[in-house]
């Protein structure tokens, strides 16, 4: 077993709980402490609970790059390993499929916003495509995976520029900054996914990534339901994001559980070879050599 794999699982869990935990402080502040406005009360101390576990839980989730040595984890491909767990794919589908239906709708815009509208057309359709071959189990067509795996970074690039650009909202209205940060960190988990499909996979990243992305889609997507599904006329574009988010809640939760499970899979001395200097590994294969 591999010696850090309870490093891996202890992340995994906290980020199951702190992404528990900021949810139900978000979904009260969006309840209790808003203004009507859509902005939280100056001065509540709700959203400032809420935000200051958020920066708390950013950090946590980051030592693992610390915490955990370089080289301690297995660096294979760990998706392509477990083609069971393909159904996780189905929820990013549907929820590419809702921001694509959002970005035809805008495509007419002018400006930039209808410039990334239809970019984000395009690469959401890109990334339903990617998930539904992971979905079918097509693990083994890694050049068509890592071509659509870009188109689903891009998706949240072109979503990013869609909300950013809006002028219907206020530019640091809580739900349009929550989506973009949300949307930034599941870039960057995708990004580390890609890599373990090339190959040249960074595990301490990609658990890292995948925790802050967890956190984040959770606190982006449930308190943002809840407060639509209360409002008597619900923006179906934030309806639609927030259905994006949840959908990558339960990716990652898959994909987590997925990698602390194959973490284990690695036995212990090739671990230990791997933080010995090339003398001592020699030294060692040596020694194995005598007897």
């Amino acid at each position: 077993m591999n010696p850090q794999a309870q490093k891996v699982k202890v992340f995994f869990s906290t980020a199951v709980v702190l992404g528990t935990l900021g949810t139900i402080l978000y979904t009260l502040a969006h309840l209790l402490a808003t203004d009507g406005s859509g902005y939280f009360i100056q001065g509540h101390p709700l959203p400032m609970i809420a935000n200051i576990l958020s920066i708390v839980s950013v950090l946590w989730f980051s030592s693992a790059l610390v915490l955990i040595p370089k080289d301690a984890l297995p660096d294979d491909d760990h998706i392509a390993a477990k083609p069971a767990l393909s159904a996780a794919a189905l929820p990013p589908i549907i929820g590419s499929l809702a921001a694509a239906l959002i970005c035809f709708t805008m495509r007419t815009a002018t400006g930039t916003v209808g410039l990334c509208a239809k970019v984000g057309l395009v690469a959401c359709i890109a990334s339903a495509a990617y998930f539904m071959i992971r979905l079918l189990g097509g693990h083994n067509l890694r050049s068509l995976l890592i071509v659509l795996g870009i188109g689903t970074v891009l998706q949240f690039v072109a979503l990013s520029g869609m909300t950013y650009f809006d002028q219907s909202t206020y530019m640091n209205s809580p739900i349009k900054t929550s989506f973009q940060l949300a949307w930034i960190a599941t870039m960057l988990f995708m990004t580390a996914e890609i890599r373990c499909t090339i190959g040249t996979a960074q595990p301490r990243r990609y658990l890292a990534c995948a925790c802050i992305a967890l956190y984040a889609n959770a606190v982006a997507s449930i308190p943002h339901l809840v407060y639509l599904f209360k409002d008597s006329a619900p923006s179906y574009q934030n309806m639609a994001y927030a259905v994006l988010c949840f959908a990558f809640c339960i990716y990652l939760v898959c994909r987590l559980c997925q990698f602390s499970k194959f973490c284990n899979t690695q036995p212990v001395s090739e671990i230990a070879d791997a933080q010995l200097s090339p003398d001592q590994i020699q030294g060692k294969d040596t020694c194995d050599g005598c007897q």
